[in-house]
């Protein structure tokens, strides 16, 4: 781990900090026995710290037992930049197609899409494993917000 990753965790957890600090102090209608809208984002602010303390004391466990560290090529940075940066830009699209093809085509696209993106090998097989896991998590995703929470999909032309 680097500097650059104590960097980003005090950050985060200031972030985390202002969340919490936000969240707790804002007014909202008390319910007998419901926690309003608060809950959510505190959960959000306590993981962020938990995980930022991870990103500040994980370098130095590490360390500490003085294992090997490899650091990566040139090539592979590249490599590793150029698919982060190609799924940002995948997300954009992702996000764009809600209007035209709606929740389900997109989400759909999307999965399978990424994880054949960020797979090393594509294989017949694991093509077909990744468009039947975009497919059950599209459907998992929709059963849950749709039919059980009844929260509102993005709807396009087709579905």
């Amino acid at each position: 781990m680097t500097k650059a990753d104590r960097n980003i965790g005090i950050v985060l957890i200031m972030i985390a900090v202002i969340m919490l600090y936000q969240a707790l102090t804002l007014e909202h209608p008390h319910f007998n026995r419901d926690p309003g809208p608060v809950l959510m984002p505190v959960i959000y602010s306590i993981s962020l710290i938990i995980c930022s303390l991870g990103l500040l004391f994980w370098p130095r466990i590490a360390e500490n037992k003085k294992e090997s560290k490899t650091q990566q090529s040139k090539e592979q940075y590249r490599k590793n930049t150029t698919k982060m940066v190609g799924l940002f830009l995948f997300l954009v699209f992702y996000v764009w197609s809600f209007k035209t093809l709606g929740f389900i085509l997109s989400t759909i696209i999307f999965l399978g899409g990424s994880i054949l993106f960020l797979a090393k090998k594509r294989e017949r097989k694991f093509i077909i494993i990744s468009i039947l896991t975009s497919i059950l998590c599209t459907g998992f995703i929709y059963y849950i917000f749709k039919i059980q929470l009844k929260i509102q999909l993005p709807v396009g032309v087709f579905f």
